[in-house]
């Protein structure tokens, strides 16, 4: 189903993956950083709030968040969301915090995951949104496509 602009407006459950399959209004998530007419920084605490990100950013966030909530650790990785002025999900990332015990790795996971709208690389295009995110949680992140760095000077060229 989509909604009146074409959007996904509904989560499926991928094979018995998801066990909640219901979306979390964003007026409900807790909000990390501000910024104003240019958008705000969610923190993914909850399938719904992960169901929601990924009908925001069109992408399957949602499936590796209820991946990793099966995991014995629960969700060591913090996950969060940037919605831009236009409403859309403009940026996706997760962070592995200093001294969280990861026990199953995944491809690609250096300790930070970012993708964008549809998993379009966002950088160069939302860095200053990622670095407020990054000061906001007080914890470095690095510039990463898919989990793949990227250097500030190359944005776009995996390394």
């Amino acid at each position: 189903m989509t909604d009146d602009a074409g959007h996904p407006s509904e989560i499926h459950d991928m094979g018995g993956l998801i066990d909640d399959v219901s979306v979390a209004p964003l007026s409900g998530m807790q909000v990390v950083a501000d910024l104003g007419d240019d958008g705000k920084w969610f923190e993914i605490f909850t399938q719904p709030e992960a169901n929601q990100a990924s009908l925001l950013t069109e992408t399957a966030i949602h499936i590796f968040f209820a991946k990793e909530g099966k995991l014995e650790s629960g969700h060591p990785r913090r996950w969060f969301l940037f919605v831009g002025p236009e409403g859309r999900g403009d940026v996706c990332l997760y962070v592995i915090p200093a001294g969280a015990e990861i026990n199953e790795r995944w491809p690609n996971d250096n300790g930070t995951h970012t993708t964008g709208y549809r998993n379009k690389n966002p950088y160069p295009d939302f860095a200053p949104q990622v670095e407020t995110l990054s000061q906001a949680i007080g914890v470095d992140i690095a510039p990463d496509y898919m989990g793949r760095n990227v250097k500030p000077d190359t944005y776009g060229m995996r390394t």
